[in-house]
């Protein structure tokens, strides 16, 4: 049998990755955490290796978006361990370190004064008015070492959509925004009220966020807009 050409590699590997994350969203639904504690991070490793398949590892930015990548992997195995602070801390430190990895990757892109930071912008402000009762709550709960992490980590990630839609990449720019869309909708559950069908609501646009960011550096390394 004849060995698969690096074309057919690295679309076999994009296959397996769509179908990781079809798998996540499934379990998800299902709600079938054995399934999920396997699928999500089965999805994260599937789309690192297509990323690296394509060769996103030989651009100035690429390293950058890998290293978001696998602390993106870390966080969500932390948060699959429970609900424990400890737990809790430790994969919200992983993913502010993985969007200012991100962060790192849009520098390199190139960033400008331009009007395409306005989708991003709106995406973010209507964002921060659905989740402004989620400092308040934390603090009266735990005061500011609650409060604190979760702040910092709002304006990491904010930080982060607006330098992406300032590369005037729309993929990218989508990607960013879906991660802010996500991580609302996680915070509002989490620490406001229950959000009918939340996981879902979490996972679909985390899944694609972290798949368009991808994909974005891709198209942004040949040039394309």
């Amino acid at each position: 049998m004849r060995a698969m050409t690096r074309p057919s590699r690295r679309a076999a590997l994009w296959a397996l990755a769509a179908g990781a994350v079809a798998a996540d969203w499934v379990a998800v639904a299902a709600r079938h955490r054995r399934a999920e504690v396997v699928a999500k991070p089965g999805a994260m490793l599937a789309l690192g290796s297509a990323a690296l398949a394509s060769g996103l590892h030989e651009r100035p930015w690429g390293r950058s978006v890998l290293g978001g990548l696998g602390l993106g992997l870390v966080g969500d195995v932390a948060l699959l361990r429970g609900e424990q602070r400890g737990y809790f801390l430790g994969g919200l430190t992983s993913f502010l370190l993985g969007h200012l990895a991100y962060l790192d990757a849009t520098r390199r892109m190139g960033l400008h004064r331009t009007a395409w930071v306005l989708p991003g912008g709106l995406v973010l402000t209507g964002c921060l008015w659905s989740s402004r009762e989620v400092l308040p709550a934390l603090a009266a709960e735990g005061g500011l070492p609650a409060a604190a992490p979760v702040a910092a980590y709002m304006a990491v990630i904010g930080a982060t959509s607006l330098a992406a839609w300032s590369t005037q990449d729309v993929v990218l720019g989508t990607g960013s925004s879906l991660f802010v869309l996500s991580d609302t909708v996680l915070a509002r559950d989490a620490f406001v009220a229950p959000v009918p069908a939340a996981g879902v609501r979490v996972m679909v646009p985390y899944l694609l966020a972290q798949t368009l960011v991808v994909v974005g550096a891709l198209r942004h390394a040949r040039g394309q807009r």
